[in-house]
């Protein structure tokens, strides 16, 4: 059973209808220095999801207050409200689980044991697959901030150990891919002077000089081809989208989209049009390459009256994707500011072309949960901040609700680094 700081709630019956940085890197290292991780391979490219009247109006006084409990480093946090049903049957693989809790679960039990070999204060920001093992960043905590980086290699055998390789002061993130793993470090003087990437095990240096200087660059993904780039502003808002090699220099354009999810096997989940409304819309393209043999799954409509409020996590067979939609109306339930909506996670069908809506999982406005994929591709995982804890709730077809997989001790991030490992 969830904890106190878990409201079980009646969540609405579920309803079947069939994002990585903001324009500027200013705004992308504002977010990277607060470290709300998420995880898929991509950055934070999600447009704005909400626009929000100046002078609300004030909410009803027979509403209730959204539920909140306290933070680590004396912030507060809006609680998920839960509705929870049996599992059916159980997911696979095992998750690495960061933030403060160097611990990982094996799913298929439900045990929980502990990373062995990172020093004690360090938390982890983010964890990456890259061509040969695991990698995970992270960085040392003291009073609520953030110093020196360091890098750790995973070996997954009957237990998980970490091998410290590197320390790099201000490294703000890994980038992985098929052909490697490189360290990124946003510039710290000025948003423009360009980001760099350091190969892990050496190699030249790749900076993303911004050009002109107005389109400051940034990393999204690593696929078999070389590094995507998102850069600069355009039609509403969206990024240009640009394959580098891996010294840097350009090889593909593929216009104005917002990545809303990667996968290091070439799939990119991208969103054109109008993404801070509802008329966003929505295309897989595989296997991403130069010569332009792409294919393109969808487009996929975002349903009626929703935005999407979250990066995506896609299925380890790129058939599914999971994201954040924000609802069509506020929950009446609950006292908000006006403009404020919760947010379901739902689930789209890359093949078909279908939304499931997770039942049992009501998420509140501004809410950055973890999503990912179990092994088989058959639960959805959703890591969200509970308080002083995170907790790992598991769903999958069949189900009327969540059920709750897993706890840890939080973060002053919020939502865990979470991120499932490869099959022995």
């Amino acid at each position: 059973m969830p904890g106190p700081d878990v409201v079980e709630g009646g969540a609405p019956p579920p309803r079947r209808t069939t994002r990585a940085l903001a324009v500027l890197l200013a705004v992308a290292l504002a977010g990277y220095a607060a470290y709300a991780a998420v995880g898929a391979q991509t950055r934070d490219s999600t447009p704005p999801h909400s626009r929000h009247p100046r002078n609300p109006p004030a909410a009803s006084k027979s509403q209730a207050p959204w539920p909140s409990a306290s933070w680590p480093c004396g912030t507060k946090a809006l609680l998920p409200i839960v509705g929870s049903d049996q599992p059916v049957g159980h997911p696979e693989g095992r998750l690495l689980i960061g933030g403060r809790a160097q611990v990982y679960v094996d799913l298929s039990t439900g045990d929980v044991a502990g990373i062995s070999g990172m020093r004690h204060g360090d938390a982890t920001v983010a964890i990456r697959h890259g061509p040969r093992s695991t990698y995970l960043l992270a960085k040392r905590l003291r009073h609520c901030t953030y110093t020196r980086s360091r890098i750790y290699r995973l070996s997954a055998g009957s237990t998980v150990t970490a091998t410290e390789i590197s320390t790099h002061g201000q490294a703000d993130d890994l980038l992985a891919g098929p052909n490697g793993v490189w360290t990124v470090r946003f510039p710290r003087r000025h948003p423009f002077t360009g980001v760099r990437l350091e190969p892990l095990g050496g190699g030249p240096q790749v900076r993303l000089n911004p050009y002109p200087a107005s389109e400051a660059g940034y990393p999204v993904a690593a696929t078999e081809d070389g590094i995507v780039v998102a850069r600069g502003d355009g039609p509403h808002g969206a990024p240009r989208l640009l394959l580098l090699y891996g010294d840097g220099h350009l090889r593909r354009d593929y216009g104005n989209a917002w990545v809303y999810g990667a996968t290091p096997g070439g799939t990119l989940l991208l969103g054109r049009g109008r993404c801070d409304t509802d008329r966003c819309e929505l295309s897989a393209v595989d296997d991403v390459t130069v010569g332009g043999g792409d294919q393109t799954r969808g487009p996929y409509s975002v349903p009626a009256g929703r935005r999407i409020a979250s990066d995506a996590a896609i299925g380890p067979s790129a058939v599914q994707a999971a994201m954040l939609l924000s609802r069509a109306r506020p929950d009446s339930r609950w006292r908000l500011d006006a403009g404020l909506r919760p947010s379901d996670v739902a689930v789209l069908d890359l093949d078909a072309g279908g939304w499931t809506i997770v039942p049992g999982l009501e998420l509140p406005p501004g809410a950055t949960p973890s999503l990912a994929f179990d092994a088989s591709g058959t639960w959805v995982l959703v890591g969200v901040a509970a308080g002083r804890q995170v907790r790992i709730y598991g769903w999958r077809p069949g189900m009327d609700g969540v059920t709750l997989l897993a706890q840890a001790l939080g973060a002053p991030g919020g939502a865990p680094v979470m991120r499932v490992l490869p099959a022995r």
